[in-house]
């Protein structure tokens, strides 16, 4: 559609927005009889757009006139606390310069171009381009800003940057995890454009490489495959992990690791060394009522945090590979959800037909299967947690399932 016909087809959206949902307004065609059928498709995409948008782009969608693409396109777009997370991301590197090969939706370049001398944004598709640049001249000024129909591949191998003295300049992509297909890809080389392909090109003619990517992807894989130093940020929203970001910049040195979530003020770094170098510290005694349980982070587990955990906060790993740890007193800066136990080792079946939020870690059932094993009720104040511990008896020292009645204090 022709970028003109927009400002119509917008004020009709938010007309319709007020009365009716997207699935109501399918069936209202006849109600729009000079909309051709791209313009009523248009408006319907708009109507969706808008209700859908709400909440994970707030600032976009209470600015007048903005458009809104095809569904897929807003699935799979940044947040808005994600975008601003690179912006910031991006202003502590001190960059001046940025090119973003995938631009999809926009939102990533619409917070991290803001304040910077240049910023070029590439995209393939030419509705999302023609959209990208329309929506740009709502939110502000945007006049260092080009928006480009071009594909990634080819774009990159003519692109130079303009000469500076006083900033960096980054390249940034969001490479697609599917296959030609449509199929999901877990392997950083299988997505597209293949960032292993274009890397000796990034490299060349930037300061810095940002890469967004899937949490399902292998990131131990991708960063092996990639070779060389890249910082690692876990970007998690509201305890749900989002978006996993790799960072090279030629200046670093080390290869630190992030677990951020803005929405929940977390920000914990530490580097792989740290990791490995930290004493696990399990928990071999019995866990009284009264003690205290805690639940770290997704965005912690994600990256791998765990001895660093028992280092810096001074509790105890339940097991090995059982991620909940333990101290006697409360520790009330660690980063995640805090419990204190009710009632330590519960018996089963004591606990049929209990009202409680079931956790289950390295427990041996699933949480919903645990459930149904107890004809247990949803909700309320009680959380059931059950994992598997390791502590000392007569005999010694072993591994075993144990159920902990706890209610959360953080």
């Amino acid at each position: 559609m022709d970028a003109s016909n927009y400002p119509h087809i917008s004020a009709l959206a938010a007309e319709a927005a007020r009365e009716m949902s997207a699935d109501e307004l399918a069936f209202q065609r006849k109600r729009y009889p000079d909309l051709d059928d791209e313009a009523w498709n248009m408006l319907v995409q708009q109507v969706d757009g808008r209700r859908r948008m709400q909440r994970k782009l707030p600032e976009l969608t209470s600015i007048q006139g903005i458009i809104f693409p095809p569904r897929i396109n807003m699935e799979q777009c940044s947040s808005e606390v994600t975008a601003q997370y690179k912006a910031r991301l991006i202003q502590a590197l001190g960059v001046c310069q940025l090119l973003d090969l995938t631009g999809g939706f926009g939102i990533d370049f619409l917070y991290m171009s803001r304040g910077l001398q240049k910023a070029v944004y590439a995209e393939r598709d030419n509705n999302l381009a023609a959209i990208v640049r329309y929506n740009l001249r709502l939110t502000g000024n945007y006049a260092h800003c080009d928006v480009l129909c071009e594909d990634a591949e080819k774009f990159l191998q003519q692109f130079t940057f303009a000469p500076t003295t006083n900033g960096k300049r980054l390249i940034y992509l969001d490479p697609a995890r599917r296959s030609e297909t449509g199929g999901k890809v877990v392997r950083i080389e299988d997505c597209q454009p293949d960032v292993t392909a274009l890397l000796p090109t990034l490299l060349a003619k930037s300061d810095c490489v940002l890469l967004k990517l899937s949490p399902m992807l292998d990131l131990t894989a991708a960063i092996r495959t990639l070779g060389g130093t890249w910082q690692t940020h876990i970007v998690a929203a509201s305890g749900e992990v989002k978006e996993v970001l790799l960072l090279h910049d030629k200046n670093q040195t080390a290869a630190q690791i992030t677990a951020a979530d803005p929405t929940q003020d977390l920000l914990f770094t530490f580097t792989g060394e740290e990791e490995a170098e930290a004493q696990e510290n399990l928990c071999m005694a019995t866990i009284d009522e009264g003690d205290y349980l805690y639940e770290p982070h997704a965005a912690l587990l994600k990256a791998g945090a765990f001895r660093v955990l028992c280092k810096r906060y001074g509790v105890a790993k339940l097991a090995t590979n059982t991620h909940i740890y333990h101290s006697a007193t409360m520790g009330n800066a660690f980063p995640g959800r805090i419990f204190r136990v009710e009632q330590a080792y519960a018996n089963m079946r004591e606990l049929q037909g209990i009202q409680a939020n079931i956790i289950c870690r390295n427990y041996g059932m699933s949480a919903d299967a645990l459930k149904k094993r107890l004809h247990a009720k949803d909700g309320g104040t009680t959380y059931l947690l059950g994992a598997t511990t390791m502590q000392g008896t007569g005999k010694g020292q072993g591994a075993k399932p144990a159920l902990f009645v706890c209610k959360r204090v953080k």
